[in-house]
């Protein structure tokens, strides 16, 4: 995929200042956690969420989904191709208006049932991660009751809530780029779990490319605002352009 008009990617790019935040901190209501939270999310909308150590069930259900990527990218195109969405039907592109236990009778590689209670286990833990974050924020904006941001997102309604595993080729020098051109997320809460690098945020006080180090432990998730977020706080939360990069001679 080529680039856009926001300049070449450069390995000299700065690193970007990126908070951790613990989910254990949080959930505790500790305020110097809220408070670096809601800073984060005012300056570029990016953190970095610790769910380390925070419960065993879901450390398990990560190490699953990462096996699954896995064994599932290293099948053969024939046996994936036939489970192409848009030779399926458009509509399963909407999966995430329906509860993931009910849908057993979805067309998948046979691979996959294997680990359909760690995908559940999975997005139940996420859901209750953003409660925690949506909670907080709320707090700190000083929201009266009715009006939280959790109660805009409620986990009982029907969402376009969705788990995507993504694979990024390596690529030669001679043909390095960036393998998804600079966006904004459309939600409200991204959860992006990876080791590799890549991701690179604008950082927009400066204007310039940022690089995002990329967690040393699998259940830390890099977690950005989205422009829903971004509407809902009247412009206060960031949803901060970004990219990825691949690195060269890397998958």
């Amino acid at each position: 995929m080529g680039l856009d008009d926001d300049g070449p990617p450069s390995a000299g790019c700065p690193l970007a200042k990126v908070e951790t935040i613990s989910l254990g901190a949080l959930d505790n209501s500790e305020v110097d956690e809220a408070g670096r939270l809601f800073q984060a999310c005012c300056n570029h909308g990016f953190f970095c969420l610790d769910f380390h150590s925070h419960n065993t069930a879901f450390e398990t259900a990560v190490n699953d989904i990462y096996r699954l990527e896995g064994e599932l990218f290293d099948l053969h195109e024939a046996e994936l191709m036939p489970f192409d969405i848009d030779v399926l039907s458009p509509r399963y592109k909407l999966n995430g208006l329906r509860s993931i236990a009910s849908l057993h009778d979805f067309p998948r590689p046979r691979l996959v049932d294997k680990y359909l209670n760690s995908l559940h286990t999975f997005t139940q833990f996420i859901d209750k991660a953003a409660s925690s974050i949506l909670s907080s924020l709320s707090d700190s904006l000083g929201l009266p009751p009715a009006s939280k941001l959790t109660s805009l997102h409620n986990n009982h309604l029907p969402s376009l809530d969705l788990v995507r595993l993504l694979k990024y080729h390596a690529q030669p020098p001679s043909e390095q780029g960036s393998s998804l051109v600079p966006h904004t997320e459309l939600g409200s809460l991204t959860f992006l779990f990876t080791l590799q690098p890549g991701l690179q945020i604008l950082n927009p006080q400066t204007e310039t490319w940022e690089v995002v180090v990329p967690p040393n432990h699998k259940t830390i998730a890099i977690v950005n605002i989205g422009d829903c977020m971004k509407m809902l706080t009247g412009g206060l939360f960031r949803s901060s352009k970004h990219r990825v990069i691949g690195a060269l001679g890397r998958v």
